[in-house]
């Protein structure tokens, strides 16, 4: 009996700065326990700005538990920084995960469907 190891996990990322003060990161690949300290590393030190930060999180083809804590989190210190964080999401994967959270009790997390969306809302 052979036991293959699982794939290295990606995490890629971009980031641009459509206006003035406004950041969007976008982050593909699986957030999961595997690569939520390499997303906690990209998001954290981006919520000590002024303007309102962009998470695109389209390109996720996977949210696990230790994403969505690190996403509940980033949220937190957004708030107590006094900084915008507006989430895009589409994916079933993720759209799900987060209405499970909500459902257990969670704080709501709203996510827009469109970067041009959450750019609208954040300006």
């Amino acid at each position: 009996m052979s036991v293959s190891a699982l794939p290295d996990p990606q995490l890629s990322w971009s980031e641009h700065r459509p206006g003035r003060d406004i950041t969007v990161l976008a982050i593909e690949g699986e957030l999961d326990l595997a690569t939520a300290p390499q997303a906690e590393a990209l998001l954290l030190p981006r919520l000590t700005g002024t303007g309102p930060l962009v998470l695109d999180l389209s390109g996720l083809t996977f949210l696990g538990a230790a994403g969505l804590n690190l996403l509940l989190r980033a949220r937190l210190l957004a708030t107590r920084q006094g900084i915008e964080l507006r989430l895009v999401a589409r994916s079933r994967a993720v759209l799900r995960v987060l209405e499970l959270a909500r459902e257990a009790g969670w704080p709501p997390v709203v996510a827009y469907p469109e970067v041009a969306d959450a750019l609208a809302d954040a300006a």
